[in-house]
């Protein structure tokens, strides 16, 4: 049974690349398994948190090159760092369920088809190209090229731009110009939180509030 399921799965991911407003459509009509993306977001989850502690050692390392002064900022630094990538598999699920139904709240809003079940059946297939997008930021966090990590972000987030839109128009029935803001106005604001977290904001509060 699982095998019948993974090959689904597969067979979806290609026809949201190939066509991807026929495939979300479809998609958010049907009962699928939840649990699948969710342990695949947990364990890309992972991947992340460690390629925040390779960047953690990085700094340590470049703190104490740099002579930082006061011993007790460089232990601020590391643990925020520590407790961030500890987080991260909680901290993406967390993401994606918040996401999801905002934006199933906002395609609602603008007189869209804003279901929750069909709009977490379609994002939950945007988790498997950003769980492979991961496992190569990971790869690359321990090469010389870091500079490419930059590329692949900025390539992933306008990609899942372009899905999410996709979603809108076709899971959600919206016309093509509120179908970019549906997609627009909760990725604006969550973008906000997730650098945020990326940045340490969010962490920082936890351990220093």
């Amino acid at each position: 049974m699982e095998d019948i399921e993974f090959i689904w799965i597969f067979e979806g991911i290609k026809r949201m690349i190939k066509e991807p407003v026929k495939f979300f459509g479809e998609i958010a009509h049907r009962d699928i398994n939840l649990i699948i993306p969710s342990v695949v977001l947990f364990f890309t989850g992972i991947m992340m948190g460690l390629t925040v502690y390779t960047r953690m050692l990085a700094k340590k390392a470049s703190l104490e090159a740099n002579h930082a002064d006061i011993t007790h900022n460089i232990e601020r630094n590391l643990s925020i760092d520590r407790l961030e990538s500890i987080l991260y598999p909680l901290w993406v699920l967390l993401f994606w369920v918040g996401f999801t139904i905002v934006f199933a709240i906002v395609i609602g809003a603008l007189t869209g088809w804003g279901d929750f079940k069909g709009i977490f059946n379609c994002t939950a297939f945007i988790i498997y190209p950003h769980c492979v997008s991961a496992f190569v930021i990971l790869i690359l966090s321990l090469t010389p090229l870091k500079s490419f990590i930059v590329v692949i972000q900025l390539l992933m987030t306008i990609w899942t731009l372009f899905l999410l839109v996709r979603i809108a128009e076709s899971a959600g029935k919206l016309p093509p110009m509120n179908a970019w803001l549906a997609a627009l106005i909760p990725s604006f604001f969550f973008f906000l939180i997730w650098y945020c977290y990326e940045g340490g904001f969010l962490t920082g509060l936890l351990l220093f509030r």
